[in-house]
């Protein structure tokens, strides 16, 4: 009778059962994961999962099981919600199981077989069985952990509501789609990325997801915010100024109105920006914005209107910054969510939301996003 193992989740539901087969028990662990890779092979996946393979203080657990280990070990910041640590353990675990049409959405555990089986056949050349097994063991328990943290990472950055794609262009035929603090404009994601991981001329590059560790690493770092603090110099001397701040920092010291902020960098972010919107051009996009706020100042707003000056039809300016909306059927318009993703992020705002009530209220419309 062949061993069954359960996994009980969320997202994906799965069941794993040990191989019944001779001719996948006799394979090694980096034969089996070139089935996955080169031959879609479930059964070979199925083995390699059933395995015993991750040495955990003695005990030899299989992958499922070492990440169940993990999930338990896990502390989480103060106020956290345990579903990220669920959501990280489903998405690990999906990245060693999932082949696309299997309901997950594009994951493909293909894509994470690859690299692992690339680094670890040079190692493992030349050796005997059981010196190819405990190195491929070793470095599979090494990329899993990897892996986890980084989907760690993943869900808690998701889950504050403050990140927004972008495409850093490396070359004609090279680039990478990552997350980015919404915050941050354009021109200061690319001269974060360039600056932190390389220029765009060279190959300083590893892959999407080294990249993506290193932003998580850097910029998505959670700092309290001191209610004392009346303005960004007085936050900015209680507190050690992450990189992320800094750029904050210097695009609010020079006084700009929050109209004109945010009208930068809804222009500096096509890509982000509805295409119906985007079509009129970086230089019309920022006036329309700065428009809108200046005609809602003067108690004149009419969408419609406005939106002809500029050549925007009305359903367009409806969804891009109408004044009334269903939230119940309908997304919040995407000019007041950019808004609500500036206020409850920088110090200055978030002291004064706190002490009117309002910062729950526009920390959902972020998450609505």
């Amino acid at each position: 009778m062949q061993e069954w193992y359960m996994v009980n989740m969320t997202t994906p539901k799965v069941t794993f059962q040990d191989s019944t087969s001779d001719y996948y028990g006799s394979l090694t662990i980096a034969a089996l994961a070139e089935l996955i890779v080169n031959a879609a092979d479930r059964a070979a996946r199925d083995e390699l999962l059933s395995r015993r393979v991750c040495a955990v203080n003695g005990e030899r657990l299989s992958v499922p099981e070492y990440l169940l280990s993990l999930k338990d070990c896990v502390k989480l910041p103060k106020y956290a919600s345990v579903m990220l640590i669920e959501g990280a353990f489903d998405r690990t675990l999906s990245k060693f199981f999932s082949f696309p049409g299997d309901g997950n959405g594009h994951v493909n555990c293909r894509c994470y077989y690859r690299p692992f089986l690339k680094y670890v056949e040079p190692l493992i050349c030349g050796k005997d069985f059981m010196e190819q097994e405990r190195i491929a063991a070793n470095k599979l328990r090494s990329f899993i952990y990897r892996q986890f943290r980084w989907s760690l990472c993943d869900a808690m950055r998701k889950a504050n509501g403050f990140s927004k794609t972008y495409q850093w262009k490396i070359s004609d035929l090279e680039n990478y789609k990552v997350q980015m603090p919404s915050v941050m404009t354009g021109k200061q994601c690319k001269k974060f990325l360039e600056e932190n991981i390389g220029q765009s001329d060279t190959k300083n590059v590893s892959t999407q997801q080294d990249i993506q560790h290193i932003i998580d690493e850097q910029l998505f770092v959670p700092s309290m915010i001191p209610l004392g603090a009346d303005c960004f110099d007085t936050f900015a001397s209680q507190t050690t100024i992450s990189p992320l701040e800094q750029l904050i920092e210097s695009e609010t010291k020079d006084n700009l109105q929050l109209s004109l902020c945010i009208a930068n960098e809804k222009a500096d972010n096509l890509d982000s920006v509805r295409i119906s919107i985007a079509r009129i051009g970086r230089d019309k996009v920022r006036k329309l914005v700065v428009a809108i706020f200046d005609a809602i100042d003067t108690a004149n707003y009419r969408p419609s209107v406005l939106g002809r000056e500029f050549g925007v039809s009305p359903a367009a300016m409806t969804r891009f910054a109408s004044l009334k909306w269903d939230t119940e059927n309908a997304k919040i318009p995407q000019l007041w969510q950019n808004v609500a993703r500036y206020v409850v992020h920088l110090p200055q705002y978030s002291k004064m939301l706190y002490e009117t009530g309002l910062y729950d209220t526009l920390s959902s419309m972020v998450l609505e996003d």
